[in-house]
């Protein structure tokens, strides 16, 4: 039009605008004849990358410095540009594995083509950084989860991190008041972890060489606090009465020797009398399930109440640890009772424990064993099978594998060996029986 033939006269500054595309000012106050002249063809290139779907431009002659009419002749719009190159999630850690509370460094930054980074922790935890530290606190395997984005799409890489339960097959077996020895293949420790009491032996006695010593106590009372990571653990005592009635002992029976033991604060053998249960030189054990709770499990042992005669006393102990979450049910102070044998004799004035009888047959067996309870007044919950490391290697509801008083336990995938069945009541009570299963 300015100068032009047919149009008006010609001059500069006849038509001044600016040109913006995608937001960004590319022509600032063009002037066409100031450029090229009038009536002469020009044409202006720019790159652009589009990332919203549609292609924005602005001709605008209102600014400060705006004459006239802002115009365009024709647009040519040319993909001469390769799309963006998808990113590639690369996610690496510094450590893959560790105890409780364990810290780990995350590196994502060697990812390519990524502009944004979010990881998940399977935990809870996100973060939005490219190399993140994160603090794991529960044991558990978690797959950690990178996923990066960038101008060409999105990708995503896995880390797996395992932290370890410390509990979980763990295994301390100590020898009260003796030293360490073996006994039924399995290795205990000397005693150890003891406050209070004496070592006793009675060579004489008709036991087995773990029963002839004891941890017994001139002052009626001891203690053991064992050093343990927080967590469920199975915990037998070991018994034998070798001086009432053993050879090589006193003379004495039924309530010769009467005390209580209670660990973590719960009493749960009160006015326990050997020889009532078992008789002289008869080994008996007693298991519970116990919550650890403060790093250390508590035993005390004591003839100190009104009805305690004598000392107090313990042959051996055997703690297992059991796997998270799989465990026996616990009560509401953190412990339930168990026992290889019915108990008689005893008079608890409250609510009076109820022990199962336990047969196990076919014994050794190959298959399939048989498992008969009786006096299961609460029902039976589970079943467990622990090797003789104190592994846990199967889990049962009892209801999936029998009903009233028979149970039959699958046991063609456990390997020839020894374990330990563990019967859980409906009231978190424990009985445990041996079982021999052939190759």
């Amino acid at each position: 039009y300015w100068g032009a033939t047919g149009g008006g006269a010609l001059g500069t500054a006849q038509r001044v605008f600016d040109v913006t595309m995608e937001g960004n000012l590319i022509l600032d106050d063009y002037d066409i004849n100031a450029d090229v002249g009038p009536q002469t063809e020009v044409t202006k290139n720019f790159p652009v990358t589009m990332t919203d779907g549609t292609l924005n431009l602005n001709f605008d002659a209102t600014g400060i410095n705006g004459v006239d009419q802002p115009k365009l002749s024709a647009i040519e719009i040319i993909g001469n540009m390769a799309p963006a190159d998808p990113p590639v999630a690369v996610a690496s850690s510094d450590v893959t594995s560790g105890d409780p509370d364990l810290t780990v460094n995350f590196t994502g930054s060697n990812s390519t083509d990524a502009t944004s980074f979010s990881w998940d922790f399977d935990d809870g935890g996100s973060s939005t950084l490219a190399d993140p530290q994160h603090v794991f606190t529960a044991p558990g395997v978690y797959n950690v989860e990178l996923t990066v984005t960038g101008p060409g799409g999105s990708d995503m890489a896995t880390v797996q991190i395992t932290v370890n339960d410390p509990v979980a097959g763990f295994v301390k077996r100590i020898n009260a008041g003796g030293p360490a020895l073996s006994h039924s293949g399995l290795l205990f420790e000397a005693d150890q972890d003891f406050d209070g009491g004496r070592a006793y032996t009675n060579a004489s006695a008709e036991v087995a060489d773990l029963y002839k010593t004891e941890r017994s106590s001139n002052q009626r009372e001891f203690d053991y606090n064992v050093p343990l990571a927080d967590g469920q653990y199975e915990v037998i005592l070991h018994f034998a009465e070798i001086y009432w009635g053993a050879t090589g002992g006193g003379t004495g029976g039924a309530g010769s020797r009467i005390f209580d033991v209670a660990i973590e604060g719960t009493t749960l053998l009160d006015d326990y009398d050997i020889n009532v249960d078992v008789g002289p030189q008869t080994e008996v054990t007693k298991t519970f399930i116990v919550t650890v709770s403060d790093g250390t499990l508590n035993l005390a042992f004591n003839a100190l109440d009104p009805d305690g005669v004598d000392q107090p006393k313990l042959s051996a102990m055997e703690i297992l640890g059991i796997v998270s979450g799989s465990g026996a049910k616990e009560n509401s102070d953190a412990v339930s009772e168990e026992t290889d044998d019915i108990a008689t004799g005893t008079d608890l004035e409250k609510d009076p424990i109820v022990l199962l009888g336990v047969r196990v047959y076919p014994n050794p067996a190959v298959d399939e064993i048989n498992i008969e309870v009786s006096n299961a007044q609460n029902g039976v919950s589970e079943i467990y099978v622990h090797d003789m490391l104190g592994r846990l290697v199967a889990t049962y509801k009892a209801s999936d594998i029998g009903s009233g008083n028979i149970y039959l336990l699958p046991i063609h995938r456990l390997e020839g060996g020894v374990y330990n069945i563990s019967i859980v009541d409906g009231k978190g009570i424990v009985t445990s029986e041996r079982m021999i299963v052939k190759d």
